[in-house]
């Protein structure tokens, strides 16, 4: 793909055929994006290994509405928990503000529980350049071993790799941007990391990821629209737009999402619901 840009194209080709939309597409397309998130199966031969040394955690980023950097918004590192599926993850570090170019930085005395445990980062709010916070942004970039973050770690925080963290860790991620599995599944919950390096690049934000196997098939044209769904609210002052989003990410006799990571959520576990109220999202200007 072209970088970001190429994400408007896409997403007004598929908009353009939207009336045809039927439910089989987005659960084929559910379907593509998990690949192998899950497949680890009972790993009790496999426990997490004994923490080493505390590794100490430094890496810097940029968080991106679309195009726009979001400013004042809050960033978080997490570990995921082993206590149960969608629970007890653990805040590594105490919340950074982004500034106004959306640029964030993790430095201090804040440990890696041990080098395999598994991270990512949470970021709540933030002005999408709209002059004031909107409450619904939660955008997420799930990243893998502690071990591998270290002070070169530059990491992009958008649509894109939210779209790719919900889908990918689908099985193990709770309301709230809580990622567990049980103590018999590490193995499932690593591939299902290890997948979302293949869908997304992380320093650039975009799909997809440096680690795919050359040759894969990687879903890019959707994930972009996708993300685009996403921005529609995740560009605004979080009032019409996002409630649009939400109620069309709301399966039947389900919850209403808050925010855009619990949209994605929802969206990756209802394939099939109310496919042509997410399509009609799209605008012509998507990112």
């Amino acid at each position: 793909m072209s970088g970001r840009s190429g994400r408007g194209s896409r997403a007004l080709a598929i908009q353009a055929s939207s009336t045809g939309v039927t439910a089989w597409k987005l659960s084929c397309l559910f379907s593509a994006l998990i690949l192998v998130a899950g497949c680890g199966g009972n790993s009790g031969s496999n426990p997490r290994p004994p923490k080493p040394n505390p590794t100490s955690i430094k890496l810097a980023g940029k968080l991106l509405g679309g195009q726009q950097p979001l400013k004042g918004s809050s960033v978080q590192l997490f570990s995921s928990g082993s206590g149960g599926y969608g629970i007890g993850a653990e805040a590594l570090t105490s919340p950074v503000s982004t500034d106004e170019n959306g640029s964030f930085s993790i430095t201090g005395d804040y440990t890696c529980p041990s080098e395999s445990a598994l991270t990512y980062l949470v970021a709540n709010g933030g002005d999408p350049g709209v002059g004031i916070n909107n409450p619904a942004i939660t955008l997420m970039a799930a990243l893998g071993p502690c071990g591998s973050l270290n002070s070169n770690t530059f990491v992009i925080i958008d649509e894109v790799t939210t779209v790719a963290s919900a889908w990918a860790l689908t099985p193990f991620l709770g309301s709230g941007a809580q990622v567990g599995t049980s103590s018999t599944n590490l193995k499932g919950v690593a591939n299902a990391f290890a997948n979302v390096n293949n869908l997304v690049n992380f320093s650039s934000g975009t799909s997809p990821g440096s680690a795919a196997p050359q040759g894969s098939a990687i879903p890019v044209a959707k994930i972009n629209t996708l993300a685009n769904i996403l921005a529609s609210c995740v560009n605004s002052s979080g009032s019409g737009a996002c409630n649009a989003l939400f109620t069309a990410a709301t399966a039947a006799n389900g919850l209403a999402p808050t925010n855009t990571l619990d949209a994605a959520l929802n969206v990756a576990r209802n394939p099939s619901a109310n496919i042509a109220a997410l399509f009609q999202i799209l605008t012509p200007s998507s990112p």
